[in-house]
């Protein structure tokens, strides 16, 4: 009965696969009243519940869905007490929980999968207290507090989302405490200290982001070249530091061509627009206009742009364009830009390509996707690009204009986002200057054994 119920909603007909999920949950119930110690049952019943869950969330029932994913978590948590060792009870809750949460996430209702991931790391944290040694339930733990943390930043819940990635970063000291020549220790310590600097910045704590993101680029520093995305966290997390220490007044400032939250021309129709819409001489009178933040599904846009009637296969991509003026072309000789891109973006200036990020190689349509999302700690914050030295010779004196696409790495993509600021001639700044080493040294506590 279970499976017809799925098999129905694998077909669409999410009302017909209710009856039949329902009188599954209810038989199961019967056989756990018959015998409430059956591991066995017991995990059928959850399995009910994660399936009425997952069929209330395509129904778009909210409380309902809430409701069946407590209960289903709620059955795993009574099993994992009574069989902690249990492998399969334990994959069978790895399995559970990012779908549960992602079906939320297609709901806009990011407070929503925080709970359920929250409740996971309730579950988990039980798990690695019953056996310390089984590293794995520390691994998944940090990452639920990552994710938990993105979906209460989502939800609006900034200091939350610090709190979780300060777990997060507790968790992963005690693993590169336990293991510190291992180079996927330190790699992990990094990003969580990136994360951690990147969540007090969201709080507006300027000073203590500055810390922790110089700390992670320290220790990237530490891991080998090439290593997974270490170099692009690297050159992330320089730009973020040149950004506040500028905000902090310990770097100057690059004068500006653009602001951010600026006017922008866009285009977020369900086909590309004509040829030519990044050139200068291009018409855009009936393009809409609004002030930046740009986009949807994270709550903290300016202008909300749209993207079309189906929330499983959004438009691919959307077109922004924005004028400004020049009167001195010779005094320019970097370019700069301060972006918020979710998730790949492609830039033009005057109507030539000058950048690419999470794109990839060739031509580019309307339908392309881009090669990857931005990591979690910068997807809605900005990221400092310098523009190729090429870049500033494409300007001209009066008016000029720079065009941007932003692109989507899958149909069902819960947001999108952008902003931009044009800066020339910033000052170079050493991303470490001025940090305390013996700080660093100080929070990670090592045993004797030394880094790699």
């Amino acid at each position: 009965v279970n499976n017809i119920g799925s098999l129905l909603d694998d077909r669409g007909e999410h009302e017909r696969a209710s009856a039949f999920l329902e009188k599954a949950r209810g038989l199961r119930k019967e056989l756990i009243a018959f015998d409430p110690g059956n591991a066995n049952w017991r995990s059928e019943l959850a399995n009910s519940e994660y399936n009425r869950a997952i069929n209330l969330q395509l129904r778009g029932d909210l409380a309902g869905a809430s409701e069946a994913a407590a209960q289903c978590l709620s059955q795993m948590q009574t099993i994992l007490r009574a069989e902690p060792g249990s492998r399969i009870w334990q994959d069978n809750l790895w399995d559970y929980l990012p779908r549960l949460a992602e079906g939320f996430d297609e709901l806009d209702a990011s407070a929503e999968a925080a709970k359920v991931l929250e409740a996971g790391i309730a579950i988990l944290s039980e798990l690695a207290e019953e056996e310390p040694v089984q590293e794995r339930h520390r691994l998944r733990l940090a990452e639920l507090h990552y994710e938990a943390g993105r979906r209460r930043k989502r939800a609006g819940h900034n200091e939350s989302e610090l709190a979780h990635d300060l777990a997060a970063m507790e968790i992963r000291l005690s693993l590169l405490r336990a293991k510190p020549s291992e180079i996927d220790r330190v790699y992990d310590m990094a990003s969580a200290l990136g994360n951690v600097g990147q969540a007090y910045d969201h709080n507006r704590r300027r000073e203590d982001a500055l810390r922790y993101l110089q700390f992670a680029h320290a220790l990237y520093q530490r891991v080998p070249a090439n290593y997974r995305n270490r170099d692009r966290y690297l050159a992330m997390d320089a730009r973020d530091i040149r950004l506040l220490r500028t905000e902090l007044g310990q770097a100057p400032p690059a004068p500006k061509l653009i602001d951010e939250g600026s006017e922008w021309k866009f285009w977020d129709r369900a086909e590309a627009p004509p040829d030519g819409w990044q050139s200068i001489d291009f018409d855009d009178r009936e393009w809409k206009q609004g002030r930046a933040q740009l986009g949807y599904g994270d709550g903290d846009e300016e202008t909300v742009i749209d993207f079309g009637g189906d929330a499983s296969n959004k438009h691919p991509s959307a077109y922004f364009r924005r004028e400004f003026e020049l009167t001195d072309e010779e005094a320019i000789a970097t370019l700069h830009v301060s972006l918020v891109r979710d998730d790949g973006a492609v830039i033009y200036l005057n109507g030539e390509e000058v950048m690419r990020e999470l794109m990839p190689e060739g031509s580019i349509e309307f339908d392309t996707f881009a090669v990857d999302f931005p990591p979690t700690n910068s997807e809605n914050n900005p990221i400092w690009l310098d523009l190729p030295e090429s870049s500033a010779s494409k300007l001209r004196i009066g008016r000029n204009v720079i065009a941007v696409r932003i692109h989507q790495n899958e149909p069902s993509s819960s947001d999108l986002s952008f902003d931009l600021s044009l800066s020339f001639n910033a000052p170079t700044v050493d991303p470490l200057e001025g940090m305390d080493h013996q700080k660093l040294e100080d929070l990670l506590d090592l045993p004797n054994e030394p880094l790699p």
